[in-house]
């Protein structure tokens, strides 16, 4: 018994295969990182618009606290009467 007889003809396509390089696959290209430069401003590049007429917004009003006694709390004391 030879070689081929044992092991069979050798299987057509060629050589074989190179395996893959050891350690996967290349990473992918790195993402630019977030902050790193500004994005491109859209426009032509002239002047900036002019200020709104009657300078900057007039300051909001400050919202009204809501009064009154506060709320009773579950299973607790009840509160003192108004006045009291």
């Amino acid at each position: 018994m030879d070689y081929d007889d044992y092991h069979g003809p050798p299987v057509a396509g060629g050589p074989p295969q190179q395996p893959p390089p050891p350690g996967g696959p290349p990473p992918p290209p790195a993402l630019p990182v977030a902050g790193s430069l500004p994005p491109p401003v859209a426009g032509d590049g002239g002047p900036p618009p002019p200020p709104h007429p009657g300078g900057p917004p007039p300051p909001l009003p400050a919202l009204p606290v809501a009064g009154g006694p506060p709320p009773p709390v579950i299973g607790g004391h009840p509160p003192p009467p108004p006045g009291g």
